[in-house]
């Protein structure tokens, strides 16, 4: 399942690898260096949710075509990176209540 998380850098997607009543444990899909990449997961508040998607959604429903190991690309005119998007830098910010890294691929 996908939802869509408020955050300190606006509303990005994540997918959701297990809930309960005030926390979900998510990976956003965030991008950087020109694809699209899970980050590591962590913990959200329930409160941060901003919106969610069908269970049925995967994210070559959702417009996402999958290009490697964890590296999407993304079919949408509309849509323009900025530089900050091609930054190298990996200290991206995302407001979670807690992290715990987990490096695996999702496929």
């Amino acid at each position: 399942m996908f939802i869509d998380v408020l955050t300190e850098e606006g509303t990005i997607l994540a997918k959701v690898l297990k809930h309960d009543e005030s926390t979900y444990t998510i990976r956003y899909l965030t991008f950087k260096n020109g694809y699209y990449r899970y980050e590591p997961s962590c913990e959200i508040s329930v409160e941060s949710i901003s919106g969610f998607y069908e269970d049925t959604q995967t994210e070559e429903s959702l417009g996402y075509t999958k290009v490697g190991t964890n590296k999407f690309t993304l079919e949408d005119d509309e849509y323009e990176p900025s530089e900050e998007d091609y930054s190298t830098d990996d200290s991206t910010s995302l407001s979670s209540s807690s992290s715990s890294p987990n490096n695996s691929d999702i496929d």
